[in-house]
C-alpha cells in the first residue's frame, strides 16, 4: 500500500440530528397524602408530525443505519412510532 493512501472504515462516529415536532396530550389525577406525598396517575399519547433529519458523515449508509436503530427501539419517547404510555409517580409536595 503505498504512503498516504489509507481506506477509511465504514464504523466511524456519524453526526446526526433528529428533530421532531409533534403532538403531547396527556392526563391524570394527583392525590396528596399526609405530610404533602404525593401520588400521581396518569396517561399520555405522543405522536411526531414533523420530522426532519440531517446527518454529518461520510458513510453513504449512515442515515439508513441510524432509521433502522430507532425503529428498533422499543415504545420510548425516542421511537419515531405514535406511544401510548401510562404514568404512576410518587414525590413530596412544597
Amino acid at each position: 500500500m503505498p504512503i498516504g493512501i489509507f481506506k477509511k472504515p465504514d464504523d466511524e462516529t456519524d453526526f446526526i440530528t433528529d428533530i421532531r415536532h409533534g403532538l403531547y396530550a396527556g392526563f391524570g389525577n394527583r392525590w396528596v397524602l399526609a405530610q404533602n406525598f404525593t401520588v400521581t396517575l396518569g396517561t399520555s399519547f405522543t405522536a411526531t408530525i414533523k420530522r426532519s433529519v440531517s446527518v454529518d458523515s461520510e458513510d453513504p449508509d449512515a442515515k439508513t443505519d441510524y432509521d433502522v436503530i430507532v425503529e428498533d427501539l422499543p415504545s420510548t419517547k425516542m421511537s419515531v412510532r405514535p406511544t401510548p404510555e401510562a404514568n404512576l409517580t410518587m414525590g413530596y409536595a412544597w
